[in-house]
């Protein structure tokens, strides 16, 4: 199905980075990244604004109708132009099935995008009055937020194209509650490798919480076979957790399955 292209052209655009820095300054617990200033800020006339920079049109300018055919053409042009690459997604303890994931293979794009949004949102006239060094929390939370999934994109991404042959598969794993970022499963030996992907320099427990649940682990084993490895990718030094899950510096993971 080609549900992907048709959902991107039709439906109502609204900036999902926006919202997503929203809900993590309204969560954090950090002192030092808490504020209201998105609170604060006129986001339909931001969204106006960030769709004239990305010459972004509302389905009802379209002049023509879209059909399963424009859209598989527009998705065929997407993936020649090496835009877009799809990813599975499978799923334990939801009623969701094996679903797709679209990777974006241009972080570039990706990146300017966001950059787009700041760039929206820094000059709407509601955010004048807030002092500056509050600008600059939002300013990072998009960013942020931004760099974490283009990371993650990319580690599947290069994952895939290096080991999603034969029996292996490579592929996102959906929970009930939470999620398992990238899962390598070879059927043949019947064991598997679990990975979480974080932009962080930083190691923190909380980081490996679904890497130690029990329960997500026996599901796993479950249906995958045996779990051989239970790895944080990060941008700080290799270390092993006495909880037995490795923190890896993701440049070096890239770099060795390349």
């Amino acid at each position: 199905n080609h549900r992907f292209v048709l959902g991107t052209l039709v439906r109502e655009f609204e900036s999902s980075d926006l919202k997503l820095a929203s809900r993590n300054l309204a969560k954090t617990t950090d002192p030092a990244r808490q504020t209201d200033a998105l609170l604060k800020a006129d986001i339909p006339r931001v969204t106006k604004r960030l769709m004239g920079i990305l010459d972004i049109r509302r389905a009802q300018d379209l002049k023509t109708g879209l059909t399963d055919g424009t859209a598989a053409q527009i998705r065929e042009y997407l993936q020649a132009l090496d835009l877009i690459v799809p990813c599975p997604v499978e799923f334990i303890g939801t009623k969701g099935e094996r679903a797709e994931r679209v990777l974006f293979s241009q972080p570039g794009m990706r990146f300017s995008q966001a950059q787009a949004l700041v760039f929206a949102l820094m000059r709407d006239e509601s955010l004048s009055t807030i002092p500056s060094a509050e600008r600059k929390i939002v300013r990072d939370a998009i960013l942020d937020e931004v760099r974490g999934r283009m990371l993650e994109d990319i580690v599947l991404l290069e994952t895939i194209k290096a080991k999603a042959t034969g029996p292996v598969s490579v592929f996102k794993l959906q929970f009930a509650a939470g999620e398992y970022d990238m899962v390598v499963a070879d059927a043949d030996s019947a064991t598997c490798s679990v990975y979480e992907v974080k932009h962080s320099a930083t190691p923190d427990d909380r980081q490996m919480r679904h890497l130690v649940d029990a329960k997500k682990i026996a599901a796993v084993e479950k249906r995958y076979g045996t779990i051989t490895e239970r790895t944080i990718l990060y941008r700080g030094h290799d270390f092993m957790h006495d909880s037995g899950v490795g923190y890896r510096n993701v440049a070096s993971y890239l770099k060795s399955i390349s």
